[in-house]
């Protein structure tokens, strides 16, 4: 899990010093997931012929057909943004990648310097239709968390029903995120990203 800092050029930026554990060192710019699942609430409309989710299922339930082709999709794929910006300071920075099920990483940093950082990951994550039938929220099952900075520790930060919402996954068409967290028990740099935002999506290379 790496810790991200100020930007350096526009295609990635650089890492914010936090004295990583070893789980946050595994990725150069976001901490190494270990999960992996989907969720849905309403029929997702404008399906694209190779990735068709199921058009059936009322809002708020979970299809499994649905989350299998949101799993298709996002397989490997991996998301970032920053608010207010990546040079500035304070900064809040969300990481969202689907390497091993689902991965969200977070960071408060001021100067540079990270002041609040941890992970929430799961394996698998259950996928609900929301909104007018394009919208998808993601909740992890069984997820688990590591808390970096201020201090290091496992499971101490409450994830109890966080969520993840992705617009326009289907559509092929610039990717949209909200994140929630109803219970409001995490830590900086939530509240963030609690209306629709655009996200970068990263691109990796062998």
């Amino acid at each position: 899990m790496a810790a991200l800092a100020a930007c350096g050029d526009d295609s990635q930026p650089d890492l914010v010093t936090s004295n990583p554990t070893p789980a946050a060192t595994q990725q150069p710019e976001l901490p190494t997931p270990t999960s992996t699942t989907v969720a849905t609430r309403e029929p997702t409309p404008t399906a694209q012929p190779d990735q068709e989710p199921p058009q059936s299922t009322p809002a708020g339930q979970l299809d499994p057909h649905l989350a299998q082709s949101v799993m298709e999709q996002l397989q490997d794929r991996s998301f970032r943004q920053f608010e207010p910006g990546r040079d500035s300071s304070p900064r809040k920075a969300v990481v969202i990648d689907f390497f091993n099920g689902i991965s969200v990483w977070a960071q408060y940093s001021e100067n540079n310097h990270a002041l609040s950082e941890w992970e929430i990951f799961a394996q698998e994550f259950e996928a609900q239709v929301a909104g007018n039938g394009s919208d998808i929220t993601l909740t992890p099952i069984n997820p688990h968390s590591t808390q970096i900075q201020p201090e290091t520790c496992d499971d101490c930060v409450d994830p109890a029903g966080f969520s993840v919402s992705i617009r326009g996954l289907f559509d092929r068409t610039d990717i949209a995120i909200m994140l929630h967290d109803p219970s409001g028990t995490l830590p900086s740099p939530m509240p963030v990203f609690t209306q629709w935002t655009p996200f970068q999506e990263d691109e990796y290379f062998d």
